[in-house]
């Protein structure tokens, strides 16, 4: 079924081509909100959204749909790459719930605690949509150049 590999939502200086930050123009990914559109029925269904490096709570099994990967009682999530969630955090899409998350920290600095993915789908249709917050207004200028307007 559909996934996402795991991924960063900001772009970092050691990106490649448009995934690559330029730290002068100031702008970058602050928030991504994830909307669930759709309601995957079971744990086995897949779907989940996957943080490898997100640190658990101790009762996280208490919230509904929420697993620490590296329990053994949580999901399988085996993306095609052969990367596999042994660890962090998952939840389970449920259609009118959200989750959000900011991607640097109040430093400015990039939080590479919040990589993610959407484990494979093997039951039904996951629908889902982003907002992301950006830390700056960015104005593209033809050419494919991120230009960032003064905030005088």
């Amino acid at each position: 079924g559909s996934f996402y590999e795991p991924h960063d939502d900001f772009f970092s200086a050691e990106g490649k081509g448009s995934r690559r930050y330029h730290p002068l123009a100031g702008s970058n990914r602050m928030a991504t909100l994830l909307l669930s559109l759709s309601h995957m029925e079971s744990d086995t269904a897949g779907g989940q959204t996957f943080f490898p490096f997100a640190q658990t709570i101790e009762n996280i099994s208490e919230i509904p749909g929420s697993h620490d990967a590296a329990h053994m009682s949580s999901p399988a999530c085996n993306f095609p790459s052969g990367a596999q969630a042994r660890g962090g955090l998952m939840v389970r899409p449920k259609r009118g719930e959200a989750l959000l998350w900011y991607s640097q920290l109040p430093s400015g600095e990039l939080d590479r605690r919040t990589r993610h993915g959407g484990c494979p789908v093997s039951e039904g249709v996951k629908y889902s949509a982003n907002v992301w917050v950006w830390n700056r207004r960015v104005v593209y200028a033809s050419g494919g150049t991120d230009q960032v307007e003064d905030e005088d």
